[in-house]
């Protein structure tokens, strides 16, 4: 086996380790619920692939206030890279748990691969 063979064989061993992680979460404990009804909105917006300008002023605010509720999503979160929020954006549409840790462990494509093989937990192969 190569190496990437064996990269590829370590992540879907570690999948197993990670399905408490994914599982589907009851609503009361959906992770938007954390979220102020505006930073859904903006959440939404970076989901579509808005720069802070741009959604500011779709929204009519001030960039300095999408700034502000970007740093308390960010903050909520643990979140410090930009690439990180597509990780919560993704979650939060899918009603899974966010978990910021697995998002760096396994980078940001993996975990969106981890999101979507894993209903309930249990990887669909």
């Amino acid at each position: 086996m190569d190496n990437t063979e064996n990269k590829e064989k370590s992540v879907f061993l570690k999948a197993d380790n990670v399905d408490a992680d994914l599982q589907e979460v009851k609503p009361d404990e959906v992770e938007e619920d954390l979220l102020t009804k505006r930073e859904k909105e903006i959440l939404e917006w970076i989901g579509h692939g808005k720069s802070q300008k741009e959604i500011a002023e779709i929204l009519h605010l001030a960039p300095k206030t999408v700034d502000k509720h970007i740093s308390n999503m960010k903050e909520k979160y643990n979140i410090s890279k930009s690439t990180e929020m597509m990780g919560l954006y993704t979650c939060v549409k899918k009603s899974k748990k966010f978990d910021v840790e697995l998002l760096r462990q396994y980078g940001l494509q993996v975990f969106f691969i981890l999101i979507n093989l894993c209903d309930g937990g249990t990887p669909r192969l």
